[in-house]
């Protein structure tokens, strides 16, 4: 009885110990969401032009997807099909 005591006590131990850099972050967040902070307006923020990201953002993933958008491509393989193709040439999927 003493050594399924002492095995089950080694066995929380390991698993606090492994569950420790995951669990203590998230508490760590939560006591920062929960403490007083001071008002938004006394804790000034860097001036950012976040739209200007956002649509630098836009404009890089449709400039990525261009040569996608401009033809038909493959839904088992990504590969570019032709307008005219019915299968894919490169993986041999019927092509919607």
């Amino acid at each position: 009885m003493a050594s399924m005591v002492a095995v089950l006590v080694l066995l929380v131990v390991m698993v606090a110990l492994i569950l420790r850099p995951l669990v203590f972050p998230v508490l760590a967040a939560t006591a920062a969401a929960s403490a007083n902070l001071p008002a938004p307006e006394n804790n000034p923020v860097p001036a950012i032009d976040v739209r200007q990201q956002v649509e630098a953002a836009i404009a890089a993933r449709k400039a990525a997807l261009a040569p996608v958008s401009q033809g038909r491509v493959c839904i088992s393989c990504s590969a570019a099909a032709e307008p005219e193709d019915s299968f894919c040439r490169k993986c041999g999927s019927k092509l919607l």
